[in-house]
Formats: structure tokens, sequence, C-alpha cells
């Protein structure tokens, strides 16, 4: 009887730890500057609360075209930005989106304007729990790179609204979650 419960706790401890690792590396990248070696061109537009926001210059884009989150395949797409102390309130930006081959996409957004962090999660975990605000996120490609629009509202009920722009993608090794 041992046996047939430590298979699926097993894969729960798992799934959950590396879930806790992309959701930290999240945040944290939105709280940590962008390193010269991972930067390339990335611009900015972001309304919060009907405050537009703006910002370019150095960043990091990855995709991966056959990642997974919490065993569903699915392509993955990440933008960073830090726009430093002087970017007119905006210091940094963090989206992370999933394109399921089937179902509807989710992200993990963190924006820090002036003292305020704003975040909007929808990854769909087991259980269901877990989700910050709501919002629906678009990643187009453009030659090398793409676009993110995301719509939305943050954990704290304030609209987020924007777009990221990145030069070009960087090509991660597959992730899965």
């Amino acid at each position: 009887m041992r046996t047939a419960y430590a298979l699926p706790l097993a894969v729960a401890i798992v799934v959950a730890t590396v879930h806790a690792t992309v959701v930290s590396r999240a945040a944290s990248a939105a709280a940590r500057p962008v390193s010269a070696s991972d930067q390339g061109q990335v611009a900015v537009t972001i309304t919060v609360g009907g405050r537009t926001y703006s910002g370019s210059g150095r960043g990091r884009c990855e995709s991966h075209s056959s990642a997974s989150i919490y065993g569903t395949p699915a392509a993955l797409y990440q933008a960073m930005y830090d726009g430093g102390a002087s970017a007119g309130g905006l210091k940094n930006v963090s989206v992370t989106a999933w394109k399921p081959a089937k179902g509807d996409g989710m992200m993990s957004l963190y924006a820090m304007v002036g003292s305020s962090m704003h975040r909007v999660d929808t990854v769909k975990r087991p259980g269901g729990k877990g989700t910050a605000g709501s919002g629906t996120i678009t990643v187009r490609q453009q030659g090398l790179g793409g676009r993110f629009d995301f719509d939305g509202r943050d954990d704290t009920g304030t609209a987020i609204r924007g777009s990221i722009s990145c030069a070009r993608f960087d090509h991660s090794e597959p992730v899965a979650g």
C-alpha cells in the first residue's frame, strides 16, 4: 500500500519544486538587472492604473518551441527589461508567456513601477491554485524577435496593459514543469 502513494507523492513534490523554481526565477528576474552577456534590444510600453510608462534599451528575450508546463506541451517566450532607477518610474518588467499546443495561453507578468510591484499570473496549476490577477497575452514573431501584447488586472485589481518588443529571441534549453 505504501508504494501506491509513494509515486504520486514523489511526482507532486517534483512538480511543485520545478514550478517554485520557475516562479522564483521570474520574480527575481524582475528585481535584478539583466547581465551584459544576456542583453539585446527591448522596447516596453506599459499602462498601469491609467498612467503610461515607456522604456527601451538592453534586455533579454528567449523562446523555446518545445517546453512544457505541468506536463502540458507548450511554447515558451520570455522577455525582461531593466530600466534602472531613472526610467521615468518604470524600473523593470519581466513577462513569461506559455502557448500550449491545446488550450488557452498563460502568462506571468511582474512590473516594478516606482515602489510598486504589479503581478499578473494566469498559469494553471494542478488544483487550480496560485493565480494572481487576470489577463491575456499574445506573442507574435517579428523577424528574429517578436512582440508581446498583454491586457489584464494585477493581483490588487489595478488595470495593466502594454507591449514588449524584442529585436531577437535567444533560444533557451527546454523547460519542463
